[in-house]
């Protein structure tokens, strides 16, 4: 009985090992094609860490590729106490610490950046817009006291006169 009961525990132990590596496969695969919440899905179960190193170092490395580096470093640092010897996790760990700073940087750069390329733009637009530069207003016309009369526009006068010259004449009467 005694035997069978180690048996069943052994099958249990090497079914539970061989279910942890093909979550870490999947989770792998899901996480190199960018799938991070798929693959968190696989490793975080019932909203807990995993237990294995294996799964924990995983979860540290989509979230650091994520950007979410506390959450790496909790991870690592989790993995850490089931594995102290394993010197690759506080490496991970320190790295996390220099992309989080590199990040920071980064961002400021980029603000800096948007910055004075917003200055230059407001700078070029006032030197260079072909802004309308209006002429100084002219003065008005000062009236003079000497009066102008108003003409007619020619045309056909309304009465027709003729006129007869003095002078002889040539009757062809006569």
């Amino acid at each position: 009985m005694q035997d069978q009961e180690e048996r069943v525990r052994e099958v249990q132990s090497t079914l539970k090992e061989c279910f942890q590596q093909m979550r870490v496969a999947s989770a792998t695969e899901l996480a190199r094609s960018r799938r991070f919440l798929e693959a968190e899905a696989l490793l975080v179960r019932h909203g807990r860490l995993p237990e294995s190193s294996c799964e924990l170092d995983l979860l540290a490395r989509i979230a650091a590729q994520q950007g979410h580096f506390e959450k790496a470093r909790r991870c690592w640092k989790a993995a850490l106490q089931h594995e102290p010897a394993n010197l690759t996790y506080e490496i991970d760990i320190t790295a996390v610490g220099q992309a989080e700073k590199a990040a920071v940087i980064r961002r400021k750069i980029g603000l800096f950046s948007v910055a004075v390329g917003f200055v230059a733009l407001g700078t070029s637009l006032v030197l260079f817009w072909p802004w309308k530069k209006s002429a100084p207003p002219k003065p008005p016309i000062q009236s003079t006291q000497h009066s102008v009369p108003q003409q007619q526009p020619p045309g056909p006068s309304p009465v027709s006169v003729h006129f007869q010259l003095p002078g002889p004449t040539a009757n062809p009467e006569k």
